[in-house]
């Protein structure tokens, strides 16, 4: 365990804690944001823990948010944790444990050994009892100590190109657009599939594909770079799917179901302060607590994020008619009892259930 301390501790007896006071009980990071749903809905678990073990365990959950963001946070939804708000460009925490995705979860035992870097769906009972022990937990190493770099040699503009790789060692992964290219780097490929159509895993179905092939591991994970002379964003990307289709082991296609979804209606006009005129190409997404969608009709964009974030448990259609295309932008306390209601009453929309036809993503060989 390295010396770090932890500044703006919060729902604490004192205001900062050095890591190596907490010699002789298990500490338990929890690297998160107000904006990730996952991270929320993993503190009643750790909170639990934090009661079950009492003073043989430490949870801190640590953002990067403002110390006034994470103390709304708390009095909005209070969890029996402690708290630090670790906001400085050089952070030593996050020097010393870097990640990619939240939440991030690190685990030191009782004398100051890391015995785990993990998901945070990892963490449970059996693995802190394990760690009190001095055992080191069979959970999946989460390794995010990883660099930029080019993957791909890129094409001159006009041209077309299609390159796929396999997992590439040391590299970031992620997705990256230009003008009339599309690059994935370290990607389960079901997860490239899902981003061409525009879905999220809850869509998601297979068809003859082993198990094993289902998970992410090195196998599994793609690199791919396509180019293209066409400089429709829309035309690009169907030019992809039907390459991939081609020229990839997994295919895909569209398939249909019927159950209850969530669907989204109009009940009035949109705060135009959160609801723009459309001049952006850029893509759906969060920037720390901030929201934003561009370049897409109202009820589309907040279907998907709704159903996407997690923020509802189900199937989420747009059933506003409305396709004019807009750039939307809004922060809020998604936490907060009733908050999400009173976020769509804002922008002109209402949610309800009704039993609906939908579509699925098959991916096949």
């Amino acid at each position: 365990m390295p010396a770090i301390t932890i500044p703006n501790l919060m729902n604490a007896s004192q205001a900062s804690i050095a890591l190596q006071s907490l010699k002789g009980k298990v500490i338990v990071l929890d690297f998160w944001a107000t904006w990730c749903i996952p991270c929320i809905q993993s503190f009643p678990k750790l909170g639990e823990l934090q009661k079950k073990f009492g003073s043989e365990l430490q949870v801190i959950a640590v953002s990067d948010e403002t110390p006034e963001r994470v103390a709304q946070f708390i009095k909005n939804r209070p969890v029996d944790i402690w708290f630090a708000a670790d906001t400085s460009a050089s952070s030593v925490l996050r020097q010393r444990f870097p990640y990619v995705a939240l939440p991030h979860v690190v685990i030191i035992d009782k004398e100051g050994v890391i015995r785990a870097i993990t998901r945070g769906d990892e963490v449970n009972r059996e693995v802190i009892s394990q760690v009190i022990k001095g055992i080191t937990p069979a959970v999946s190493y989460k390794n995010e100590v990883v660099a930029d770099g080019e993957v791909f040699e890129k094409v001159a503009p006009g041209e077309d190109h299609f390159s796929i790789k396999g997992f590439q060692e040391g590299i970031r992964g992620g997705r990256t657009q230009e003008q009339n290219s599309v690059t994935y780097i370290n990607m389960h490929f079901s997860r490239i599939f899902l981003d061409l159509y525009n879905m999220g895993y809850r869509r998601l179905r297979y068809e003859k594909i082993d198990p094993s092939e289902q998970k992410t591991n090195k196998e599994t994970m793609y690199s791919l770079y396509f180019a293209t002379k066409e400089s429709n964003y829309q035309k690009m990307i169907e030019a992809l799917k039907q390459k991939m289709n081609a020229e990839f082991a997994y295919k895909s296609k569209l398939g249909k179901e019927k159950d209850t979804v969530v669907i989204i209606t109009k009940i009035g006009e949109p705060d135009t302060a959160m609801v723009k005129p459309a001049n952006s190409t850029t893509r759906s997404g969060t920037s720390k607590s901030k929201v934003y969608a561009r370049n897409q009709p109202l009820g589309e964009a907040i279907a998907y994020y709704l159903e996407n974030f997690g923020l509802v448990n189900n199937i989420v259609l747009d059933e506003t008619g409305d396709k004019t295309k807009v750039d939307v932008s809004f922060s809020w306390e998604l936490e907060k009892e009733g908050a999400m209601e009173e976020f769509l009453k804002k922008l002109g929309l209402k949610i309800e259930k009704a039993v609906r036809e939908y579509d699925v993503l098959v991916i096949y060989k």
